[in-house]
């Protein structure tokens, strides 16, 4: 099972997996179990995330949604630098 997240500013490409891994509480979850896989697709733009149906599962219970809303990474990138800043 893969989630989708567009993939489309100019950030470069290992903060953007930083980020998605430290704003997410979900998939924060998924990466501490070991069992999240992040693929970069140059061709369509686009990062897909996988993991075992089995743990998605169980984040979808513990989380519920991914994010809160619909986020690009500079709305993602603006959080954690004020978060990084106000903490």
């Amino acid at each position: 099972m893969k989630l989708k997240q567009g993939w489309n500013e100019n950030v470069p490409l290992e903060l953007a997996k930083k980020l998605i891994v430290t704003e997410s509480p979900f998939v924060e979850y998924l990466h501490k179990k070991k069992v999240l896989k992040i693929r970069h697709i140059k061709s369509r733009n686009c990062i897909d995330l996988y993991a075992d149906e089995k743990h998605l599962m169980i984040a979808k219970l513990k989380f519920g949604k991914v994010f809160t809303g619909k986020m690009g990474f500079i709305e993602l990138f603006i959080m954690h630098q004020l978060k990084k800043k106000w903490l």
